[in-house]
């Protein structure tokens, strides 16, 4: 009953303010921010320890501004977040576009199909937007959620885009009836998330920090014999996106072992020093670095290879 009255009025508040004009929505992201910078002080300390060990180069103040326009940009993304709850998907298409759809155009008359890599980088929720310049089957991958009517609720919103949403554990599957029916497929993975301490299968460098990293694209690109690209997202004014498909390999099946995974990481850790604020600096990425460091300072060396200590 709880999960139910949270729900109704979550549902009620977001869908209230989605019809609210952006000019509105500028004037409240604005309070969000204000309130997020110097009074709540959200996930600050996280934010300011990310920043620092990413960036050991950059000066107090140099790390302060960047925390600061970070808080600016996430509160745009909340407003821009609950706004498409009301964007039609010719309204969001106007506000994101493919600067390159010619990539995409080719491998769909080469009848291959194809994995979208991006990241939380920009507006990743906004991608669905990108529907108008993709001949494919859509696909776009989701972790459910505990509550199981935001989950719905959630769901069904992004399905409004032409894209099937697909639950993370029914991909393998879902992908591969696919191919065996001869259908070509875009498949967008947002990859730069932590995997499952236990299911830790590899450790790179990533923004100056040993880091675990999720394979799960990797492996399915691979054993699918994908072509794979790279959505870069530039972030520009009044509420608008570029993206760029890059391809990254026509089939992945040729690649080497983390080959792939290595690709996306560079290209992306490229975006994020040249536009730090608009990535998702308050989720606790290294986290599972953390937990290593204390572990092998207690003599528990769990993984092996290039990064273990002697």
């Amino acid at each position: 009953m709880i999960k139910a009255i949270s729900f109704g009025i979550t549902y009620l508040i977001i869908r209230l303010f989605s019809f609210f004009p952006f000019f509105i929505l500028n004037g409240l992201s604005w309070i969000i921010f204000q309130m997020l910078d110097k009074i709540i002080h959200y996930r600050q300390q996280v934010i300011l320890r990310n920043l620092r060990n990413a960036f050991p180069e950059k000066s107090q103040e140099e790390i302060r501004i960047i925390k600061t326009e970070f808080y600016r940009y996430f509160s745009r993304l909340i407003m821009e977040n609950i706004k498409m709850y009301s964007l039609s998907p010719k309204r969001l298409e106007k506000y994101i576009h493919l600067k390159n759809p010619e990539v995409i155009r080719k491998f769909y008359d080469e009848g291959v199909s194809v994995a979208a890599i991006a990241a939380h980088y920009g507006n990743w929720e906004w991608l669905l937007g990108l529907k108008k310049d993709v001949p494919f089957h859509t696909l776009g991958i989701y972790k459910p959620l505990n509550n199981s009517l935001f989950n719905t609720f959630i769901t069904g919103h992004r399905s409004r885009y032409n894209t099937e949403m697909i639950n993370m554990r029914d991909v393998p599957r879902v992908l591969r009836n696919y191919v065996n029916k001869g259908i070509r497929t875009l498949t967008l993975f947002i990859a730069d998330q932590s995997p499952v301490w236990e299911e830790i299968q590899y450790w790179t460098k990533f923004l100056n920090q040993n880091t675990a990293v999720y394979l799960g694209p990797e492996k399915l690109a691979q054993k699918l014999k994908l072509t794979v690209i790279y959505f870069r997202v530039n972030v520009l004014k009044n509420h608008r996106y570029e993206v760029e498909a890059i391809p990254l390999t026509e089939d992945a099946s040729k690649l080497k072992r983390f080959e792939l995974t290595e690709a996306y990481l560079r290209l992306l850790e490229e975006d994020i020093i040249n536009m730090p604020c608009y990535w998702l600096w308050s989720h606790r990425r290294w986290k599972l670095t953390e937990k290593r460091d204390l572990q092998e300072k207690q003599g528990i060396y769990r993984f092996e290879g290039h990064f273990r200590k002697k």
